[in-house]
């Protein structure tokens, strides 16, 4: 799967365990220039961070980066798979095993 660099940036901030505001804050911006990168607006050329590539994703961290592409919630998911949000959240972020949501995607 090939990530673009905004998708990167949210699964280091999944990985790092930090909300917008205290990702933003850890890379020295503002909130706004934060979501806007994190959302695609705006190139995120000057981070020093090592952002994560394709390759190291997990299967969980995948279904996060296509749940987003298809502009779905995780309660969305949830209801259409027939579980909880907070199980695809824990699916999502590799605390619960993925096999439901991969399957969900791949279908």
């Amino acid at each position: 799967m090939r990530i673009k660099q905004h998708e990167r940036l949210r699964i280091w901030r999944e990985r790092a365990g930090l909300n917008q505001l205290q990702a933003a804050d850890r890379l020295g911006l503002t909130y706004r220039e934060y979501l806007a990168l994190e959302k695609g607006r705006a190139p995120a050329t000057r981070l020093r961070i090592s952002l994560p590539r394709a390759g190291s994703l997990s299967r969980g961290e995948e279904c996060l980066i296509m749940r987003l592409r298809a502009g779905k919630t995780q309660a969305q998911v949830a209801a259409e798979i027939g579980c909880c949000r907070r199980w695809v959240m824990l699916m999502e972020r590799g605390e619960a095993p993925a096999d439901t949501l991969v399957w969900y995607w791949e279908h």
